[in-house]
């Protein structure tokens, strides 16, 4: 249940990503000059906290994984209370939580933070995989009928 809605919501963010075309922080804080908007001005020396990846910026990805991970996670255990912790290997790490939704909230401030998400592109990435946790509760792993 949990693969099957994370990989629809990794379809359905990487549909968005190609549709929207988003530039990421690093390319909008470097060339800020360039965007019209007199209330800007360019950073070229700028660099994130981590690597940026090499594709489009909203949705982000790991919000809709997120949202889908933490809404079917619920929805297998019938509450959102849970209490787990998280470790990184990239930070050393280990996060501490006593709900699922509270997973979405850490990932979406975690990104911006890092300098690789405007806040949008993650609060929506977690909407897209709210949804598909949705649909998926409406739509698979029903009953068969028998003939």
């Amino acid at each position: 249940m949990l693969y099957l809605t994370a990989i629809d919501a990794g379809i359905s963010c990487n549909n968005d990503k190609a549709h929207w075309l988003f530039w990421r922080p690093i390319t909008a804080i470097r060339e800020a000059g360039s965007d019209t908007n007199p209330a800007t001005d360019p950073d070229p020396a700028w660099l994130p906290l981590i690597a940026t990846p090499p594709f489009p910026e909203h949705p982000s990805g790991h919000g809709c994984l997120t949202g889908s991970v933490a809404h079917t996670l619920r929805d297998f255990f019938g509450t959102d209370r849970a209490t787990f912790s998280a470790a990184s290997a990239v930070s050393g790490t280990t996060r501490s939580f006593t709900r699922f939704s509270q997973t979405t909230k850490e990932v979406i401030d975690a990104r911006v933070y890092s300098g690789i998400h405007f806040r949008t592109a993650d609060v929506q990435g977690t909407r897209i995989g709210k949804k598909v946790a949705r649909w998926r509760k409406g739509h698979y792993f029903r009953p068969v009928r028998r003939r």
